[in-house]
């Protein structure tokens, strides 16, 4: 390992030894691992599994990272982050210096996702791994998301227990039909009783409904219910909520486009005019506000940019 605040070249002192892989400890910490590799020209590392993200930079020369099903292009400058779960290894034809930057497990933030299965809850887990993070999808059958840690469970049965030891719970929970619309209200309750005076967060995917003065006709009995689970979660001093709400237009099948612009309690369009946001960018949103965000016990919404 090195010297504290001693200057050397990763690349001068890792030079290619012909037909090996080499490889050298540069930082190993509580928190995170820093290693150096060495490929020499026609040489591989066999996939492995991890349980924590990597990030990989080439310092020099190029190399290809088959991460899953896909393969990733990397030449000298360019960085890839490999999730916690997927396996990944290394292959170079011309010869690739490159580093490893790896953070330790239990610093990696732990969430899990309520009603994975659907179309919010699979691109919510989707993004989360995306992102690096230890990702559990809560169903009631079969698995039909990214996750590998899973609890195959029916919400009104989760417990205090099953949601013990999360950073964030996310609730995808929804309801559509009539008949089905009060259970916004209970199964809201439900978690929020469950995580009661406990530091785990608890965001919802919300509806678009309440941030209108006059909403449409046709969708008012959802509006309505979705706006007295939101009224119910204002008075949970005891839970640390967060309420995201869609725009107007919530695209199941729109495309990511990594941008959106993060607003408050009214509703607000974009600079076209428009109240729309993909379900995959409502996704990106939801992640930053877990990671990043600071909105606790308010309701936010998010649009398009």
């Amino acid at each position: 390992m090195k010297a504290v605040h001693t200057p050397f070249s990763i690349v001068k002192e890792n030079a290619y030894v012909p037909g090996c892989t080499v490889s050298q400890q540069l930082l190993m910490g509580p928190s995170a691992a820093f290693h150096a590799f060495s490929l020499a020209p026609r040489t591989d590392i066999s996939p492995e599994t991890y349980a924590y993200p990597k990030l990989l930079t080439v310092l020099d020369g190029a190399m290809t990272v088959q991460a899953g099903r896909t393969a990733f292009f990397l030449s000298q400058g360019n960085s890839l982050i490999v999730p916690l779960g997927v396996a990944f290894g290394v292959h170079t034809e011309s010869g690739a210096i490159y580093t490893e930057l790896s953070t330790k497990e239990d610093l990696i933030m732990k969430i899990a996702v309520v009603a994975a299965n659907g179309k919010a809850g699979q691109l919510i887990v989707k993004e989360a791994l995306a992102q690096g993070l230890d990702v559990t999808a809560i169903f009631r059958h079969t698995n039909h998301s990214l996750a590998q840690r899973v609890i195959e469970k029916d919400l009104f049965d989760l417990t205090r227990d099953d949601l013990a030891g999360f950073d964030a719970v996310v609730d995808a929970f929804g309801a559509w039909t009539p008949e089905t619309l009060p259970l916004h209200s209970s199964s809201l309750k439900h978690l929020c009783d469950t995580l009661s005076g406990t530091k785990v967060r608890l965001l919802v995917v919300g509806g678009a409904g309440s941030l209108y003065t006059d909403f449409p006709s046709a969708f008012k009995p959802l509006a309505t219910a979705m706006g007295k689970a939101l009224t119910e979660l204002r008075s949970r001093s005891d839970v640390n909520w967060t309420y995201i709400s869609p725009a107007a237009d919530f695209q199941a099948d729109g495309g990511r486009t990594g941008s959106y612009i993060l607003t408050g309690e009214e509703l607000t369009l974009n600079s076209r005019g428009e109240s729309v946001i993909s379900y995959a960018d409502f996704a990106l949103a939801m992640i930053d506000e877990i990671v990043k965000g600071s909105h606790i016990k308010e309701r936010i919404s998010v649009v398009r940019k």
